[in-house]
């Protein structure tokens, strides 16, 4: 029989060569108890049960096996350092029975991969390893195998939290998750986690309400601030290196320890790799980022509403609450107003280590109802947003949206989630004076006068004009740009977003 947990059970046979593995230590010791071999294994613990079954028991010293005991009916092999005592006994337990428990501190983390491994077995990895990840089309792959690692990292916190069980009453692993995420919109297109779908993964329902022990995560950039988080025992962290997350489990005299759902044979940060490693990793005792999700001794209900979004293009992301609380982007710094919210690069998966397309990811767990979201264009270009809302009772709201971003030009998005509806805002007067200005630069005063007065004729009691109306106005200003030979990107550009705006009669639905 074999145990994982706290510990390792093993049941071995006295006939030929006994053989047990200690996480990734191979021990094999001949009948006669003379012969010992120290080797690297992942190899999956074998038995052979009979009537001369024998057991084998080990004593480890800072994960180092300094001696071992073999249990036959009535003789026991005892070898300590060089020495090895083979003595006669009367046990004092029935050996047949129960097996023997090896404390095995090695095994404090639970480890599981998104590969096929032994981890927890290669039963088990084989279920999930080749599912579809999210759908099927994301840089990192097609499989759990290639992309789960941010999901397999977090099942691990979770488990090891006492969090075994999911929102949907089966057992928390890799698959499992996988599944949950792609039946509830839990992934963005690139494969990157919803962070909200994956913390009401690990919760419950409490009433209507989803309740849960795992915080939504804070994206933490700095290694001090990994370095806090590792100290308080209230918190679970996944460290991200740019391209693969693995769970950072703590931090000691020996560096940081970690267990890593692909490199699974990596036990520090700063493992060294050599021609003889297999499936090590070095991390150089650096990641760029980590998600710091606190722990709760009890389940905590979800907010009312939580949002996040993903953007890629030449945009920025600002959130606003109604009460003027900002999470994003802001003047060219970050400015985080909402506790547990967070801003910063769209998240990214490769084992190969291939670079991020780019993108900025924004999280906010305790959203207003009604708020806004900024798209503020960093160059001439376009952008797409993905957006996606959790409500405490599970409800979720997903929007797609696309337009063109214009330097230093705010596109400004309502979102109402209690009637599923989302307004897209004109370019304000003022920013349509900004660019002109700005654009204009170089030309007469007469000149820069004409398209300032004709810019007001567009913006003059706009709400209360028909569409056809303003249309015809902008159609005007860009022939009247061509005519002067007005040569701007940007100004252009402007006025066919204006357009679409109108157009589009400023309103999206829900996808």
């Amino acid at each position: 029989m074999v145990k994982i947990g706290d510990g390792i059970v093993h049941t071995v046979d006295k006939v030929g060569e006994m053989f047990v593995a200690v996480r990734d230590t191979e021990v094999t010791v001949s009948q006669d108890g003379k012969q010992f071999d120290f080797t690297k294994s992942v190899a999956t613990i074998a038995s052979n049960p009979g009537p001369d079954e024998a057991k084998v028991s080990f004593m480890l010293l800072d994960n180092v096996i300094k001696s071992w005991r073999v249990h036959y009916s009535g003789t026991s092999y005892w070898k300590y350092g060089n020495f090895v005592i083979n003595y006669a006994t009367v046990p004092t337990q029935d050996l047949l029975g129960d097996s023997v428990v090896i404390p095995n501190p090695e095994n404090k983390y639970p480890l599981f991969t998104q590969t096929v491994s032994s981890f927890p077995s290669v039963e088990e990895t084989a279920t999930w390893a080749s599912d579809i990840y999210g759908n099927g089309l994301a840089r990192c792959g097609r499989d759990v195998a290639a992309c789960g690692c941010a999901i397999t990292s977090l099942v691990m916190a979770g488990r090891y939290a006492g969090v075994t069980e999911d929102i949907l009453g089966g057992d928390v692993n890799p698959g499992n998750i996988n599944d949950y995420l792609k039946n509830t919109k839990g992934y963005f297109s690139n494969g990157a986690v919803k962070w909200l779908a994956a913390q009401a993964y690990l919760g419950t329902f409490t009433g209507e309400t989803i309740a849960s022990r795992f915080s939504a995560p804070e994206f933490v950039y700095k290694m001090g601030e990994i370095d806090t988080a590792l100290t308080d025992g209230r918190k679970a962290v996944l460290g991200d290196n740019g391209s693969h997350f693995i769970w950072l489990t703590e931090k000691t005299v020996d560096g940081y320890l970690l267990n890593d759902p692909v490199w699974y044979n990596t036990k520090t940060a700063d493992d060294v790799v050599d021609e003889d490693s297999v499936l090590v990793k070095d991390y150089d005792d650096t990641f760029l980022s980590a998600r710091v999700f606190t722990i709760y001794d009890e389940p905590v209900a979800l907010s009312e509403y939580g949002i996040e979004a993903q953007i890629t293009g030449t945009a920025e992301l600002l959130y606003r609450s109604v009460a003027g609380e900002r999470v994003g982007y802001v003047d060219g710094v970050v400015v985080i107003d909402l506790e547990h919210s967070s801003y910063g690069d769209a998240e990214n998966i490769s084992l190969t280590g291939e670079l991020s397309a780019g993108g900025k990811h924004l999280l906010v767990p305790d959203a207003d109802a009604t708020f806004t979201l900024e798209v503020i264009g960093t160059g001439v270009g376009e952008y797409s947003l993905e957006f996606y809302a959790l409500a405490a009772d599970g409800t979720v709201t997903t929007f797609d949206l696309s337009g063109r971003t214009i330097p230093g030009v705010t596109t400004t998005f309502t979102f109402n989630l209690v009637t599923g509806e989302v307004k897209e805002e004109p370019i304000s007067y003022q920013q349509f004076l900004d660019i002109l200005n700005r654009e204009l630069e170089g030309y007469t005063v007469q000149q820069r006068t004409f398209f300032l007065r004709w810019a007001e004729r567009i913006y003059s009691n706009l709400e209360k004009k028909t569409v056809s109306q303003t249309l015809q106005s902008l159609e005007a200003f860009g022939k009247l740009l061509v005519a002067k030979k007005v040569e701007s990107p940007v100004l252009s550009s402007a006025v066919v977003l204006l357009k679409e705006v109108v157009r589009g009669g400023r309103k999206h639905g829900e996808e």
